[in-house]
């Protein structure tokens, strides 16, 4: 997936995959869009990167 390769580099990501923080149980997560119906929810830090799932909006929510 192109997003995680891009988030490995610790760069910003682009626009088009729609990144943001999460709120509720997701609190301190971020979320990136990789395709239109594939989400990948995820930790970043300076050094290190934490994937912790990848699906659809429905079986992710």
């Amino acid at each position: 997936m192109k997003a995680i390769e891009l988030l490995q580099t610790g760069e910003p990501l682009p626009e088009r995959y729609r990144e943001h923080s999460l709120t509720g149980q997701y609190i301190g997560y971020l979320e990136c869009h990789g395709a239109p119906d594939i989400l990948l929810i995820y930790q970043r830090t300076r050094t290190e990167l934490k994937l912790y799932r990848v699906g659809s909006h429905s079986d992710l929510f």
